[in-house]
C-alpha cells in the first residue's frame, strides 16, 4: 500500500473514531435542532448579558455542547457564547472532530455565536460598506436584485462605472420578511483557490438574541433552515432555564 494511501485511510479511520467515540445521546431522525434536550440530560446553566441592550438572558444547554470546563459551570454569565455543531444534525463537533474535518476538506460543520450586536439594519449598512469604502453605508447607492434560495443580491451601483473600486471577492444577500423587513444578512467571501470552499457569515436575530452562524458551500441554500434549527435550539435553551 502507497504511503498517501495509508494517510488517506488513517485519517478517515480517525475521523469514524472521533465520532463513534462522543458520548452522545440518542436523537430523534432529523432535523430537529433540540434533539438532546431531554429530560435526563445532563445541563448547564448559563446568564448570556447584552451589554448594548442592557439585557441579561437566562439558558440551560445540554452539556456535551461545551468542551472547556469553565463553559460547564453552572451561573457563569459572558457576553458571548459560540457553538460549533454538525450543519444537518446538530450534533455538537468537538477540536478534535474538528482538526479532522479541515484536514479532509470537509465543511459539513458550522459555528455560530450568540451576543449583542447593534440592530440588523445597522449590521447590513457595515458590511454593505466593505464592498464599496468610498460609497459607505448608504444603502440607497446599492442595487438590489432577487437572488436564489428567497434571498436578495446587493451590488455597489458604482461598479457600472467604476468596477475597480469595488471589492469583488465578497458577495451580500438579505433575507426580507414580507412587509420588507431585514430578516437576515448574510456576507460571501469568495476565493480563486479551489483547495477552498466559499464562506458564509449569516446574521439574524432570534428570541432577542444576535446570532452569527458561519459556514461553507453548499449551505448557502440552507440558509432558512439553519437560521430554523438555531432560533429553536435558543427557544429550547430559553424554555428549559425557567423549569
Amino acid at each position: 500500500m502507497k504511503e498517501s494511501e495509508l494517510k488517506r485511510l488513517t485519517t478517515k479511520a480517525l475521523c469514524a473514531s472521533l465520532f463513534v467515540s462522543a458520548a452522545l445521546p440518542v436523537r430523534a431522525e432529523l432535523p430537529d435542532a433540540c434533539w438532546a434536550f431531554t429530560p435526563d440530560a445532563e445541563m448547564v446553566r448559563q446568564t448570556l448579558y447584552m451589554p448594548i441592550e442592557n439585557v441579561s438572558h437566562e439558558l440551560k444547554v445540554p452539556v456535551i455542547y461545551f468542551e472547556d470546563r469553565f463553559d460547564r459551570v453552572d451561573g457563569a454569565v459572558y457576553e458571548g457564547q459560540l457553538f460549533r455543531v454538525m450543519n444537518e444534525s446538530f450534533e455538537p463537533v468537538t477540536r478534535p472532530q474538528t482538526a479532522v474535518l479541515i484536514r479532509e476538506n470537509n465543511r459539513v460543520y458550522m459555528t455560530f455565536v450568540i451576543d449583542d450586536k447593534v440592530p440588523i439594519e445597522q449590521v447590513l449598512g457595515i458590511i454593505a460598506g466593505e464592498l464599496d469604502r468610498k460609497v459607505g453605508r448608504d444603502l440607497a447607492l446599492f442595487d438590489e436584485a432577487d437572488a436564489e434560495f428567497g434571498l436578495s443580491k446587493l451590488t455597489p451601483t458604482r461598479w457600472r462605472e467604476n468596477p475597480a473600486d469595488v471589492r469583488t471577492d465578497r458577495e451580500l444577500y438579505v433575507g426580507r420578511e414580507i412587509g420588507g423587513a431585514v430578516s437576515a444578512v448574510i456576507a460571501c467571501d469568495r476565493t480563486d483557490d479551489p483547495k477552498r470552499q466559499p464562506s458564509y457569515n449569516h446574521d439574524f436575530r432570534a428570541h432577542g438574541i444576535d446570532v452569527r452562524p458561519s459556514y461553507r458551500t453548499p449551505y448557502q441554500k440552507d440558509w432558512q433552515r439553519i437560521q430554523d434549527d438555531i432560533s429553536d435550539f435558543i427557544g429550547c435553551a430559553l424554555t428549559a432555564a425557567t423549569q
